[in-house]
């Protein structure tokens, strides 16, 4: 199967830094949660993030630490499944690199979000990096799988952010603005990235191995392949 974006290349992992991802980010989230949970730890005060801490005290580093951190227990367990399921598969698929930059993007989504709040709201949660990623993979996906239409590539695409990422019941104390800022920054960087890749197939590569799989499926795509095995079978005998 191609290295380079051909049609193929969603096919199998590239990567062997997938369970390492996860343990890595999961780990982090949960530890710097512990530490955020202390009631009289000397660093728990200094992990969350608000309008005031970022804009008027400039203490940047929150932006980041208050990624990982997450309000309780069930907080936290609600973003592990989703960010450990998207953490290994664009680990494996496009390398440490990406994801690293999909972390550190978190920080961004964290201040456009605290510039639409009150000095005193305080966030916390990685749910907005989530986003991003699910904005990341599901934008690489519609450039890459040119075997399909596109009309099919985006109804897929549409149909996962209305099952998955569209809340069916309203909570005030979650981020939707998070949520979908980083959507937003995850299918522009996935679009960029894209773009600029050294791995971005030439159209004469993406034509050569979609001629192939025509050629593959005419030679495997009878429906009545089994009848004729056994009339060649038959007529030998």
């Amino acid at each position: 199967m191609s290295e380079k974006f051909t049609p193929s290349y969603l096919k199998k992992r590239h990567y062997n830094w997938g369970v390492v991802a996860v343990v890595a980010a999961l780990g982090t989230c949960a530890i710097v949660s512990m530490f955020y949970w202390q009631p009289n730890g000397s660093l728990s005060n200094l992990i969350a993030a608000n309008p005031e801490s970022i804009f008027s005290k400039g203490d940047y580093w929150r932006l980041l630490t208050s990624t990982f951190a997450h309000a309780d227990l069930e907080h936290l367990l609600s973003n592990s499944l989703m960010l450990g399921f998207l953490t290994y598969f664009v680990a494996s698929f496009y390398g440490l690199g990406v994801l690293l930059f999909s972390f550190s993007m978190g920080a961004a989504i964290n201040l456009a979000t605290l510039a639409q709040y009150d000095a005193n709201t305080t966030l916390v949660g990685a749910s907005g990096v989530v986003y991003f990623l699910w904005g990341l993979w599901l934008t690489l996906y519609v450039f890459i799988q040119k075997n399909l239409s596109v009309g099919k590539r985006l109804m897929r695409m549409g149909a996962v952010f209305l099952v998955l990422l569209v809340p069916t019941t309203y909570s005030p104390q979650t981020s939707y603005f998070a949520h979908y800022i980083g959507f937003l920054m995850g299918m522009i960087s996935g679009a960029l990235y894209y773009l600029v890749s050294p791995k971005r197939a030439s159209k004469d590569e993406i034509l050569a191995e979609l001629n192939q799989e025509e050629v593959e499926s005419d030679e495997w795509g009878d429906p009545e392949w089994e009848d004729n095995l056994i009339s060649d079978v038959e007529a030998k005998d």
